[in-house]
């Protein structure tokens, strides 16, 4: 307490007319009633000290500092207002202001909505479902914000059922990234085909894809491809369940689970092959951390089957469980692989 404050509180106890009149009031706590308005004053500024200070988001910490030391921990990477729930672990919005979702830690603005031609540049997309299909012509990273069945947390590409859902058509550095593809049909490549182009499908979901011919979840008629992190299931097709690759410049699978996906044929001739993939004269890689497990086919190769000279790498994939008449595992024009 200051000096003024200190004797106002003094003037307030002293007139109190005699000692019987303060004995009686400190007895009773009037005395208090007495000297709170000089206190009053104090209380109040000391108030107003206390809440002059900021809620900052520092180093994933909600923290609470004074004003004055807002503009040094800005630089030093706070942000302003309470921290969101946006870790690593969680996908979705996580807590981040609306436009936006969580993009590993940081809360990242979005687009809700995306057209069929979709541009060049790097796109984020909102959790939601995006009615296709589109085309992807240019250099596009196309970003989701989770690749699960719920709209309210994960970005879902969903086809018309006549037509591919997503097709790279001649784009060179394209990525897809994060969603899932689902609802395609037509004649090949119902969720992704991919025509003459050099694109990566990462950490995406592909399934609930039919189409009459090859390449229920994705086919890939020309072009450089690479598929890292994704899962591949209950998608179906003539021959190709999962994967039909016809490129000559190779198609490279990595941490990828390939399951569940059907070649329904009919059985004979080149139809019912590769409920996993189907390589068509071109070049498949896989790697250890590849399984392909659980396809079917109605002739041969429930897992992989190779045609017309089709190359495989498996370098340690694991390929098992599938089922076929012919060498369920892999098939090569009938002989085991």
């Amino acid at each position: 307490m200051d000096a003024s404050r200190f004797d106002a509180v003094a003037r307030s106890v002293g007139a109190l007319s005699t000692r019987r009149v303060i004995t009686h009031l400190l007895g009773t706590g009037a005395v208090a009633a007495v000297i709170a308005p000089a206190l009053g004053g104090a209380n109040d500024a000391a108030g107003k000290r206390r809440k002059k200070k900021v809620t900052l988001c520092f180093e994933g910490q909600t923290i609470k500092k004074p004003k004055k030391q807002k503009k040094k921990l800005i630089k030093r990477g706070a942000t302003a207002g309470a921290c969101s729930d946006c870790t690593p672990d969680c996908v979705g919005t996580c807590g981040c202001p609306a436009g936006s979702f969580c993009n590993s830690v940081t809360c990242v603005p979005c687009a809700a909505t995306l057209p069929s031609i979709v541009p060049a540049g790097t796109i984020q997309l909102c959790p939601g479902i995006y009615n296709g299909p589109f085309t992807i012509n240019a250099a596009t990273t196309l970003t989701g914000a989770g690749n699960g069945a719920d709209p309210a947390t994960s970005t879902i590409l969903q086809g018309d059922g006549i037509s591919s859902v997503v097709t790279f058509n001649g784009a060179d550095a394209a990525k897809l990234v994060n969603v899932r593809v689902t609802g395609g049909g037509g004649a090949d490549g119902g969720g992704v085909r991919v025509i003459a182009a050099a694109s990566t499908i990462e950490d995406c979901v592909i399934t609930g894809n039919t189409v009459s011919n090859i390449g229920g979840g994705i086919v890939c008629s020309a072009g450089i491809v690479t598929v890292d992190g994704c899962e591949i299931f209950s998608n179906e097709a003539k021959s190709g369940g999962g994967i039909a690759s016809q490129s000559l410049d190779g198609v490279t699978i990595a941490d990828t689970i390939i399951r569940n996906n059907e070649a329904s044929g009919p059985g004979g001739g080149f139809n019912g092959l590769g409920g996993g993939i189907l390589v068509v004269g071109g070049v498949v890689t896989l790697d250890a951390t590849v399984t392909i497990t659980q396809n079917t086919a109605a002739t041969a190769g429930g897992g992989v089957a190779l045609i017309f000279a089709g190359a495989l790498t498996q370098g340690g994939a694991t390929i098992t469980g599938n089922t076929a008449p012919l060498n369920p595992q892999c098939d090569d024009v009938g002989a085991p692989c």
